[in-house]
């Protein structure tokens, strides 16, 4: 008779439980005495959390005894994919987080691998972030040095993704060399918007970069700092004047051309990014500047647009001498009219421009003069424009 009550209670509390209670136990059971094909199939139809992580510790102990095995792969593949950070308690984060980075490491598949770097954004680690910064730099080394480019791999991508969300200093580094070093130049757009995501608290690294990059490494940085938003205006201002710098003193002085083609290109990118950011520390050095560019374009180092543009700019970061400089230009563009040269009108055009933008006084009886003398009429136009901007 109590045998029959103490039954009856019992299957009255088993039927009490919650249904959710009474799955988990079963799939449990069946999934210690399943297959790994069986494991495989209650992780997909159970999805619990607990179960998860069980199947994710017992896939790590069968791969380090039967070593690749696609059934096991599949298996942790799909415990991390239905693996639930909300369900994990904080306890066990950590103990989680280093099986996570045990199944990137170990395992060879692809599959696992971007599973793996998908939960690591929820299960972080330091050692994690390490281990993904030198897997990445190392595919990264492979691909920059390959002469015919491919897209970047599948598991490649994910883990910039990753560290644009999870990575450090040593990540921001990693991501911006392998962009500037053409490592997969298609993905150039996903590896800038991940290094800038955690550029924050990296300018001085930016500048270690630019200093060891070789030539074609430094021009592709400065196209990058001229048009990113992101990364602080004072690291971009204070890279840009040192590339600025090192162009010009390249040859020992700055009365002499370019020395190379990357040089010049370098220059014209460096101006830009300066006037784009308003690096008025670097005032002196652009207006000393003009005259290396000059002989640049008088030597047909440099296009008349690049020629041009370089004037605007250096007029946009002007010292107390620019509209001088200037000024003294334009006075020898009027006398090469005067002589049968007609002038570049691109360059005329700038300088009269960038006259009339800087309002200084001293430019006054050289744009008068372009009037007199038989220029375009949208010519004579600007500089009738840059006589009413003086300042007087």
């Amino acid at each position: 008779m109590i045998q029959n009550r103490l039954c009856f209670l019992f299957c009255a509390c088993f039927l009490l439980l919650p249904a959710s209670a009474v799955s988990r136990a079963e799939a449990e059971r069946d999934f210690i005495k399943g297959d790994i094909r069986t494991k495989n199939q209650i992780v997909k139809s159970c999805g619990d959390s607990v179960l998860c992580e069980r199947a994710v510790k017992f896939a790590i102990d069968a791969h380090r005894v039967l070593g690749e095995d696609d059934e096991v792969s599949t298996l942790l593949q799909t415990s991390l994919d239905f693996l639930s950070p909300d369900s994990v308690p904080s306890e066990r984060k950590s103990s989680l987080a280093a099986d996570i980075g045990e199944a990137f490491s170990s395992f060879a598949s692809a599959g696992v691998k971007i599973a793996a770097l998908d939960k690591m954004q929820y299960f972080r680690s330091l050692q994690n972030v390490a281990m993904v910064n030198d897997y990445l730099a190392y595919r990264s080394g492979i691909s920059a040095a390959t002469l015919v480019k491919t897209p970047m791999d599948s598991v490649s991508r994910k883990a910039v993704e990753v560290l644009g969300i999870i990575g450090n200093r040593t990540s921001f580094c990693t991501l911006l060399t392998a962009c500037i070093s053409d490592a997969w130049p298609q993905d150039d757009k996903l590896l800038e918007k991940s290094f800038s995501d955690i550029s924050r608290g990296c300018e001085s690294d930016v500048m270690d970069i630019y200093q060891s990059a070789s030539a074609g490494q430094k021009l592709k940085l400065m196209q990058i700092l001229s048009k990113n938003t992101v990364i602080s205006k004072k690291c971009r201002g204070e890279v840009a004047q040192k590339a600025l710098s090192d162009t010009i003193y390249n040859t020992g002085g700055i009365s002499r051309g370019f020395v190379s083609q990357s040089d010049a290109d370098l220059y014209v990118i460096s101006l830009e990014t300066l006037a784009a950011v308003k690096w008025t520390q670097a005032a002196r050095l652009a207006t000393d500047s003009f005259d290396t560019a000059r002989l640049s374009f008088e030597a047909r180092q440099m296009v008349s647009e690049d020629f041009a543009k370089c004037i605007i700019h250096i007029a946009e970061v002007a010292a107390d001498n620019t509209g001088q400089v200037l000024s003294l230009y334009l006075d020898f563009l009027n006398k090469g009219m005067e002589a049968g040269k007609t002038p570049v009108k691109a360059v005329l055009l700038s300088v009269i421009k960038a006259l009339g933008g800087l309002g200084d006084k001293a430019a006054f009886d050289y744009l008068l003069y372009v009037t007199y003398l038989d220029y375009p009429s949208d010519v004579t136009k600007a500089a009738k424009v840059a006589l009413a901007q003086l300042k007087w």
